[in-house]
């Protein structure tokens, strides 16, 4: 019983929000090494480049899990709030950083055009810096919404879900829309997915977890090798040949799932062994804050980063100020969600 219960645990609202805390550290020394060059010249550069991108997925996969765990726990009334308890604060929290961001450009003397406001205000690119992440959330929030709402079955949620991302995916492909914008849309639908099965037979991976841990680092790292050597050997192919194009795209999505096996089953064996390797004051505290870390970073990167020569300086002095301020606009949201929610 003690097992199953730890076991239950790696799939806890506390687990996936320390995990949160980790992916937004990866995040943030993914843009420390765009903005500073750190390491750009070794063997790690293309790794460090890649590190936001695989923090990315995993967001992603947490959204799709958790959205879809609560509303099986929960049932229709999960939907009908909805768009009180999840769409409207998280939009209202977007629009909080889409002013805070405007702000800082008026106040440095940039001009933001109409059609970047309201590119801003719905989808397609936005004034806060690395927002199309944001932006993505929200688009599968909607998704979420519109079809569980059409479509009260499960499983014909699922496969209409699965068919509204890849229409959403292929067109991004066609009009050669930057790959790593759009490609995080696939792990939502497996956090669906996966969802489901835990829901119906839990607990996913409790079973040959080590086996499942070895399986996926070995598949993700096979895949990543292969699109980096496609990246450094097949760029021009790539760009113009569209069969190897979507070969790449495969093998991203590919990538991901494996990833995505790597992390769940090794979160089920650290919480069976050792639980405090994922769930820590450490993590906790930086999960709490992790949308804000996310979101202010590119503010305070791009202030220093003509004014702090010292590229060590830059980084602590940026960091300091992303967390510093994290905490105070997260307890503005907290109280604008309770409004809200109210």
């Amino acid at each position: 019983m003690k097992q199953n219960h730890n076991d239950n645990a790696a799939y806890s609202r506390d687990t996936f929000q320390c995990h949160k805390g980790y992916l937004a550290v990866c995040i943030l020394i993914h843009h420390l090494c765009q903005f500073t060059g750190f390491l750009a010249d070794t063997s790690l550069g293309y790794p460090l480049l890649l590190l936001g991108h695989w923090a990315v997925v995993i967001f992603m996969f947490m959204s799709g899990f958790g959205l879809f765990s609560s509303c099986l726990s929960k049932g229709e009334s999960y939907i009908k709030s909805f768009p009180r308890t999840r769409l409207l604060p998280f939009y209202v929290t977007y629009l909080l950083f889409v002013l805070i961001y405007a702000c800082f450009a008026i106040a440095n003397g940039d001009k933001i055009t109409v059609s970047e406001i309201i590119h801003s205000l719905t989808y397609g690119g936005t004034i806060v810096s690395f927002g199309w992440y944001l932006q993505l959330t929200l688009l599968m929030y909607l998704f979420f919404y519109i079809l569980k709402l059409i479509f009260k079955n499960d499983r014909a949620f699922i496969i209409a879900l699965c068919v509204a991302v890849l229409i959403f995916i292929v067109v991004n492909f066609c009009m050669a829309s930057q790959k790593n914008v759009y490609e995080p849309a696939f792990s939502f639908v497996v956090g669906v997915i996966l969802a489901y099965c835990n829901h119906r037979k839990p607990v996913l991976f409790s079973k040959k977890t080590a086996l499942f841990t070895a399986i996926g680092l070995l598949a993700f790292l096979a895949a990543t090798l292969v699109t980096t050597l496609m990246v450094y050997r097949y760029s021009e192919l790539m760009a113009s040949n569209v069969t190897v194009a979507l070969l790449y795209l495969i093998l991203m999505m590919a990538a991901d799932l494996s990833l995505i096996t790597f992390v769940l089953s090794f979160t089920v064996m650290a919480n069976r062994s050792f639980s405090g390797l994922i769930v820590n004051p450490v993590s906790r505290f930086l999960g709490t804050y992790s949308l804000e870390i996310y979101a202010l970073q590119g503010l305070f990167l791009r202030f220093f980063f003509n004014k702090i020569g010292n590229p060590v300086l830059y980084a602590v002095i940026a960091v300091l100020c992303i967390i510093v301020c994290s905490i105070p606009i997260h307890k503005l949201l907290s109280v604008i969600k309770k409004v809200i929610t109210k």
